[in-house]
């Protein structure tokens, strides 16, 4: 039995992700392509062989999900996905492999308030709604509805809430460099995907592009300044692991050519799987009642 082990995978070394022994920790922060990136993962893990936590919004999913079922992670368990906090391999008995992806922190914000005005959420969606709050108030509140930098309490670990510091910003930078397999980000995702895919041995990584805000947000000059006050760690994060994405792909450098490859094929995969899957629905549909006129008429005899 492996115990609380965390796998660092690294490009191009072989057998490094050992399917049998490992268990995947994808930690979806949110408005990251998450949502995106779970479809590509449903298609290569059955629904029996996936977890899915929310311990931001649940704090007890953790114990009621993982600490008290690690029997069933061990024995059934392939992926767990989901809105959590780097650590939770500290109560999983097999090797762990986290990866995740990160995004530019205004434009984090920006399609955060856009899905929390959106949809029917509690607590800050409502606060959002009912006082019809814009972009610069949400922000700038002094009700504080922003918990700002996010993606490094997340990487870092840390399920407290208070402000982060330098401690915890060097917390999370020591996690992407020496314990989580692979960090990407959405400006960079056709990149991040393929890379993420490489060390995992996996292939053909296509998606469709889901829960896109497209709301035009005006922002003000003086919040724009406020973020970058008050977001400065994930904005070094952020950028931290775009440098690193960019030297890993400068060192292999035949990624480029399969990377380029895979940008045209997704394109056309984008534009035609929409359409396969409404007439899937509809054969589906027709076979049914089809099904259903067969029952009715041997009733009636």
């Amino acid at each position: 039995m492996i115990k609380n082990e965390i796998s660092k995978c690294s490009y191009g070394e072989q057998g490094e992700y050992n399917k049998k022994n490992s268990i995947l920790l994808f930690m979806h922060i949110p408005k990251t392509g998450g949502t995106t990136l779970f479809d590509v993962l449903g298609r290569k893990y059955k629904k029996e062989q996936t977890l899915v936590l929310n311990t931001f919004r649940y704090k007890h999913e953790l114990e009621e999900k993982v600490m008290n079922n690690s029997k069933y992670i061990e024995n059934n368990i392939e992926l767990i996905r989901g809105h959590f906090y780097y650590g939770i391999h500290e109560h999983i008995n097999r090797k762990c492999i986290y990866f995740t992806l990160l995004r530019n922190p205004l434009e984090r914000l920006v399609s955060l308030y856009q899905y929390l005005k959106n949809h029917e959420l509690p607590e800050i969606a409502g606060v959002i709604r009912e006082k019809n709050l814009s972009f610069d108030e949400y922000i700038t509140s002094k009700q504080q509805y922003v918990k700002f930098n996010m993606q490094t309490k997340i990487i870092a670990g840390i399920n407290e809430d208070r402000p982060i510091n330098k401690n915890d910003y060097d917390l999370s930078i020591n996690n992407i460099e020496n314990n989580i397999c692979f960090a990407g980000t959405i400006e960079m995702y056709d990149e991040s995907l393929m890379l993420l895919f490489n060390k995992l041995r996996m292939s053909n990584p296509y998606y469709i592009k889901k829960n896109i805000s497209n709301d035009n947000i005006v922002i003000s000059k003086k919040t724009i300044e406020y973020i970058d006050e008050n977001e400065k760690y994930d904005i070094m994060l952020h950028k931290h692991v775009q440098n690193k994405l960019l030297r890993e792909l400068n060192i292999n450098g035949k990624m480029h050519g399969k990377i380029a490859r895979f940008k045209i094929v997704n394109k056309v995969y984008g534009q035609i799987m929409p359409t396969i899957f409404r007439v899937r629905k509809i054969f589906i549909r027709i076979v049914s009642l089809e099904y259903a006129f067969k029952i009715l008429r041997r009733m009636r005899k």
